[in-house]
Formats: structure tokens, sequence, C-alpha cells
């Protein structure tokens, strides 16, 4: 079974000689689909800016900042 990277390895390579897109576009058009992939398959992949970082609390905040409760 093919990789998910391997699949758009060939997915570019095809669009490549298929259609002549630019460098650019292409890329666009092969980064988007891995987007599609990654999510449609429940991939992770690590964050790529700050908004999607998790927030840590300071770490001289009080004890229990941050933290969630669970239901007794």
């Amino acid at each position: 079974m093919r990789t998910t990277a391997q699949r758009l390895i060939e997915f570019r390579r095809e669009l490549s000689n298929a259609f002549g897109f630019g460098e650019e576009l292409l890329n666009n058009i092969v980064r988007d689909a891995a987007r599609t992939l990654i999510a449609a398959e429940g991939l992770v992949t690590r964050p790529d800016v700050d908004s999607e970082t998790p927030k840590r609390p300071p770490l001289d905040a009080p004890e229990g900042v941050g933290e969630s409760k669970s239901p007794a």
C-alpha cells in the first residue's frame, strides 16, 4: 500500500506531466491536496502557526490554573 507521501508525489508528477502547470500553482494544488488527505484520514501534523499551538499556563501560575476539571 502506498503512503500518503507517495500518493502526493505521484499526484504532483501526473499534474506536471499532463497539464504543464507553473511551479507555484502546482505546489499550491499539491499542498491543498495534502491538507485534504490529512484531514480526511485523521492524520496529525505539527502546528505551523502559534494560534494552533496549545497554550500552557505560565510556570509561576498557581496550581490548578489551566487544568481542566473532570466530573466527579
